[in-house]
């Protein structure tokens, strides 16, 4: 086996490693996650917490990764990608999985909070900007697709197809992707 090869499969080893890490700190975070929600919902400033996960964009990126590492590793093709490109391929797969891979929804008195993945996505809407006049249930098709999508008036924050609610904020539509309509929808209204 030559050095690259070696490289590559070591690089296998670390990140089949890895997403046993990555699994392990993800339950970590999402029960970390749950005790803060229910301790700031029993001290009245969490109305309403939501985490929906992006399943389809994990899964498929994860089975790109391996398969990518499997045909470096076996040199399947006539021109197989250099290492060098694939360990770069890898790492924005895990990019795109960090910075996508769930979106929370927040609730308190004065906002709504919306982040994906970690963090570094995230769009805070006051209440008060809010029309509670047009709060509509929506159905987002398959065809909008997921994640952020710019509309000519909009936005639409989503993980799957489906439910959603779409709330007009200051002329301006923000769809948002959720599958508790009614209960979000009697939070706004009260506040």
């Amino acid at each position: 086996m030559n050095e690259t090869k070696k490289y590559f499969v070591w690089f296998g080893l670390i990140f089949c490693g890895s997403i046993g890490v990555f699994v392990g700190l993800y339950s970590f975070i999402v029960v970390v996650i749950g005790v803060l929600s229910f301790v700031m919902r029993k001290n009245k400033q969490v109305l309403y917490f939501e985490n929906q996960y992006f399943s389809i964009l994990i899964v498929l990126l994860l089975l790109a990764s391996l398969t990518l590492i499997i045909l470096n590793v076996l040199n399947i093709g006539t021109k197989p990608i250099p290492t060098l490109y694939g360990i770069f391929i890898q790492l924005f797969f895990w990019l795109i999985i960090v910075l996508f891979y769930r979106l929370s929804m927040t609730i308190t008195k004065d906002y709504i909070f919306l982040k994906f993945g970690i963090g570094l996505i995230k769009k805070r809407i006051k209440i008060p900007d809010i029309d509670r006049n047009k709060i509509e249930r929506y159905y987002i098709p398959w065809y909008y697709g997921m994640g952020i999508r710019l509309l000519k008036n909009g936005v639409i924050f989503n993980t799957s197809f489906g439910k959603s609610i779409k709330l007009i904020v200051k002329n301006k539509t923000l769809i948002i992707g959720t599958k508790n309509y009614s209960e979000i929808k009697k939070i706004i209204t009260e506040l």
